[in-house]
């Protein structure tokens, strides 16, 4: 997916007030008129020809600006807004701007344009409303808190991010925003960045549990180690007995299978158009190939496990809530008579909803509100949106198309032969505690197995999420030898007894003295122990590791989990 781009010229700008030094900014957009700029040393009340405004400090970096156009309408707000360049810090010669695109991507900030805005909206092409800009030691970030949440795009240019709104507002009109405005800084063990969005995590997860909008993952989903993926599109031929091998095989481990493409007949690239066969056509109805034969297999599935079909809005996307009434809208009743399809006929007991975190299908707290009164909390959506209470497919993170990620590219600090990456770490320790499927998906099958050293295996293992997985032996047979990387990070995990501590996320928090070749994250479980998940590929023997100024030494296995007890 393209950022939107938006472009400002300094030299244009109108100035509301004089330039003073301050802590926060706004800007708005004249329908029909000038780019207006106003700077805020301390709470104060702005009153001029366009607009009646008042900005106050809520509570610590938390900021509030009420405004009200007055004879002419309004079309964009910017809050906060950057008016100057950030210079010293952070160094914009070596920081980067993290951006919640994807499972979070990174860009070399020296390299941005002046004025050459970037961003994406929320929810949709973001999955948190909010970026920073970092280097090693300083970051700052902006990030909305407005509640309910609303669509806003974060932006970011050369040493400037900020909050852009496209909201039109008529003359008379009155609308707040909040935000938190936020310089964090390194210490020994966490990374500037993590400082910084340590405080709009604990904000969100604040508003989340006083609205009930927390996920509640059922027992069922928080066990298993993630799905089977059926690309059934992708079959020449239809054979259900061979499917149905993989399922006994890996029923315990996989317990989910999860059907793509069962509208489709087999899809021949270079020839089959795409209306006619594909993974994801915008119909309910089962593909005459596989009848009867998938509606059988999917009877055994259930018996001991979890069957899904594929579905998903369709297209061209509309909101799924009413933006008067918040009533659903006709678009969510078709795709719930799809996923009715698939639960009566087709045999389904569990749901994947493809694209719906990937696109801005209305108010975000109304769809929100939606996913979690009419949906289990065993329910998977494509792509991550912090406010919405279901897991996430996250395949496609570590790739990310045009951003260039993979193998010895998932890491912040870029630098001079490094424009851009995907970093998942970033995405990852904003959603610590959910449900994250990740693999073979959307790309990132490219580096799944021997051909790719097993890194998107590796990758998911270390972050913690549960396994998207299309191919489970090395030779793609139902009785070849098993992917060697997945079955040991299952038998890591099932002897640490992994997904009963529900581990959250800190990534590399008081790490460190890493031994080369040898990556490892910190996970903390229920209960206050520590958690090493250590990928140690190349099965280095008498390793040592240093967590919180203390020694520890690791396994000399290519995949382990370290347990460490907690306070007390």
């Amino acid at each position: 997916m393209m950022l939107v781009r938006w472009l400002a010229v300094a030299a244009l700008l109108c100035t509301g007030r004089p330039s003073i030094a301050g802590d926060v900014a706004f800007a708005v957009q004249v329908k029909d008129g000038p780019f207006m700029q106003y700077r805020v040393e301390q709470p104060m009340q702005i009153a001029d020809r366009v607009l009646d405004a008042t900005v106050v400090r809520l509570s610590g970096d938390e900021w509030e600006l009420t405004l009200a156009p007055k004879d002419e309408a309004i079309s964009a707000v910017w809050f906060p807004w950057a008016p100057d360049r950030t210079t010293s810090a952070p160094d914009l010669r070596v920081a980067a701007v993290y951006y919640p695109f994807l499972l979070g991507v990174a860009v070399k900030a020296s390299l941005l344009t002046e004025w050459g805005w970037q961003g994406n909206v929320y929810p949709g092409g973001c999955f948190a409303p909010l970026v920073v800009l970092a280097d090693d030691t300083d970051a700052r970030m902006v990030a909305a808190t407005n509640w309910p949440p609303r669509r806003v795009t974060p932006m970011y240019s050369l040493g400037r991010i900020g909050l852009r709104y496209d909201e039109h507002l008529d003359p008379g009109a009155r609308r707040s925003y909040r935000a938190l405005v936020v310089h964090g800084r390194s210490t020994r063990w966490e990374p500037s960045w993590q400082r910084a969005v340590d405080v709009y995590k604990n904000w969100l997860k604040a508003h989340l549990a006083a609205a009930g909008l927390q996920p509640s993952y059922p027992s069922w989903m928080r066990s298993i180690h993630g799905w089977l993926n059926v690309q059934l599109e992708n079959m020449p031929v239809w054979e259900a007995a061979r499917v149905e091998a993989t399922w006994q095989r890996w029923k315990s481990s996989l317990p989910w299978m999860q059907f793509w493409g069962q509208m489709s007949g087999y899809y021949t690239r270079g020839l089959s158009r795409p209306e006619e066969a594909g993974c994801c056509l915008d119909t309910p109805h089962l593909h005459r190939r596989y009848e009867p034969g998938l509606v059988r297999l999917a009877r055994v599935v259930r018996q001991e496990g979890h069957v899904g079909f594929y579905a998903r809005p369709r297209s061209p996307y509309a909101p799924l809530v009413s933006p008067e009434t918040a009533a659903p809208t006709e678009e969510w009743k078709i795709l719930a008579e799809w996923l009715e399809r698939n639960r009566s006929k087709y045999g389904a007991n569990a749901v994947y909803l493809d694209v719906v975190g990937g696109r801005d299908f209305g108010d975000p707290f109304r769809v929100a509100t939606l996913l979690k009164k009419e949906f289990d909390g065993g329910t998977v959506i494509e792509r991550g949106v912090d406010l919405y209470p279901t897991a996430f497919l996250a395949s496609g993170a570590l790739g990310g198309g045009s951003w260039q990620g993979g193998p010895e590219r998932t890491r912040a600090q870029v630098d001079g032969t490094l424009t851009r990456t995907t970093f998942p770490s970033f995405g990852r320790y904003v959603l610590d505690d959910r449900v994250l499927f990740l693999g073979e998906s959307n790309g990132d099958g490219r580096w799944w197995g021997s051909g790719g050293n097993y890194w998107t295996e590796r990758q998911a293992f270390l972050l913690g999420a549960k396994f998207d997985v299309i191919r489970t032996t090395e030779n793609g047979q139902p009785d070849g030898p098993a992917n060697p990387a997945l079955s040991s990070a299952i038998a890591a995990r099932n002897a640490n007894k992994w997904w009963e501590r529900d581990p959250v996320y800190l990534d590399r928090r008081g790490l460190d003295q890493i031994p080369a070749d040898v990556d490892i994250r910190r996970f903390r479980g229920r209960s206050g122990e520590t958690l090493l998940v250590v990928d140690n590929w190349h099965a280095r023997r008498d390793l040592r590791v240093t967590i919180d100024d203390r020694s520890q030494a690791l396994p000399d296995d290519r995949l382990s989990i370290v347990v460490l007890p907690g306070p007390g």
